[in-house]
């Protein structure tokens, strides 16, 4: 990949709004009524008897150092040394750490998707680690980041740290129009949970 030269004067003009969103999942604690009330897959009861061989949907906590991201609107993904929480531009780059609680009675295992909103299609890019072991450890763009079949025992945390950086030597076109536009750019991450003794179930929670 040939470099390109970037003029710092154009850093103000590149600037970008920022906001983050997050979907994850949550075990209902109540059985629908009536199928309508259904969520997307098949319905299982968040809990079963001690032995039993009843499918049922994990539970599991998600926090920051905001706290819980249920108590949350928007996560605070992009903060950086140079914008603050507000904006990123082509070169900058940080780290997002969030924390994973497995509070159901058995082992579990989840996966973890990432979705954005890039009307420009700006060149951001992203690596994955847990508790300091790489998960995904090549830059890689939202829509293209899967990590599946992650195991995490009865009671146990993991920490990961989400890696994202703008790579400025993509595209000065999309970049520049990003930036002159004032392109808000949205970033979903999407973690789904399974029992794993129960997982070739494929069993969803909401």
């Amino acid at each position: 990949m040939s470099k390109k030269k970037k003029s710092f004067i154009l850093l103000p003009i590149l600037a970008m709004l920022l906001s983050s969103c997050t979907i994850y999942s949550i075990v209902p604690e109540d059985t629908p009524e009536t199928s309508e009330d259904l969520p997307t897959g098949e319905y299982f009861p968040s809990e079963s008897e001690e032995g039993s061989d009843t499918p049922y949907a994990p539970t599991f906590t998600l926090s920051d150092e905001g706290g819980s991201w249920s108590d949350q609107s928007n996560l605070n993904i992009f903060n950086n040394d140079t914008f603050g929480s507000t904006m990123i531009a082509p070169g900058v780059s940080g780290t997002y750490t969030f924390n994973l609680v497995n509070t159901s009675k058995d082992e579990m295992t989840f996966s973890i998707s990432l979705s954005e909103e890039n009307e420009y299609d700006i060149a951001m890019v992203y690596k994955l680690d847990r508790d300091n072991t790489p998960v995904v450890d090549t830059w890689t763009r939202a829509n293209d980041f899967k990590v599946e079949k992650e195991l995490i025992g009865a009671g146990a945390s993991s920490t990961f740290t989400l890696y994202w950086y703008w790579d400025p030597d993509v595209s000065d076109e999309n970049d520049t129009k990003a930036g002159q536009n004032g392109m808000v750019y949205s970033l979903t991450i999407t973690i789904d949970g399974y029992i794993a003794k129960f997982d070739d179930d494929k069993m969803t929670s909401m």
